[in-house]
């Protein structure tokens, strides 16, 4: 699970604080540069969604490795991959997702000033939009909010502030995701919250913590 620091239209990028760290010493991780994600990488946070505060933490899958490259033009070249799970819980009910697979590999291109950012999030992936600008774009998309997907794969430019991390500009370039392959998070907690044995996740152990 990466900790969030720029948002997206329609998701947001994760640029690791770990991540930084390793960009300081790109040769760390062996011969190949991959690496296994710091603990903070794991650590929760809150996403202001689904009319309420979502909470995102990492799940019992925790096999993520990342590799970072430092280019000539001081610009940051961030991956991912390997096994990862999060679980969501909604604080206004307690409706929860529990062990949802986000182990699609990821690269994000950053550049040197921190301001404009380019990512790609292969399938299956989380992504979500929290902001005007964001929500704006996933509106353009035709994506939900919070959205997962199995398969497929979304490419997004942004222009974010990075003493906050918090989008300024968004645009989604390329969301190559069948319909079929979209689910709505928040559709799937209100589904929880109504009756935990409907609500699909991808271990299938959907609940509500009353």
């Amino acid at each position: 699970m990466r900790k969030v620091l720029a948002g997206t239209a329609a998701a947001a990028v994760v640029l690791s604080g770990g991540a930084v760290s390793a960009a300081e010493d790109p040769a760390a991780g062996g011969d190949d540069g991959w690496a296994p994600v710091p603990e903070e990488y794991w650590a929760p946070f809150d996403l202001d969604i689904c009319g309420s505060t979502v909470t995102v933490t990492g799940g019992d899958v925790r096999e993520a490795e990342v590799r970072i490259e430092v280019l000539d033009d001081g610009s940051t070249f961030t991956e991912y991959r390997g096994g990862q799970s999060v679980d969501i819980t909604r604080r206004s009910d307690g409706a929860t997702i529990d062990e949802l697979d986000i182990s699609g590999d990821t690269w994000e291109l950053v550049s040197a000033d921190g301001t404009e950012v380019l990512v790609e999030l292969e399938g299956p992936s989380l992504v979500w939009a929290v902001n005007d600008v964001e929500r704006a774009d996933a509106d353009e998309a035709g994506q939900p909010y919070f959205l997962h997907y199995e398969e497929g794969t979304v490419l997004l430019r942004l222009e974010v502030d990075p003493a906050t991390g918090e989008s300024l500009a968004a645009d989604t370039l390329r969301a190559d995701v069948a319909e079929e392959d979209e689910v709505d998070l928040c559709a799937v907690l209100d589904e929880v919250a109504a009756d935990p044995g409907d609500a699909r996740d991808d271990s299938g152990r959907g609940e509500r913590d009353d």
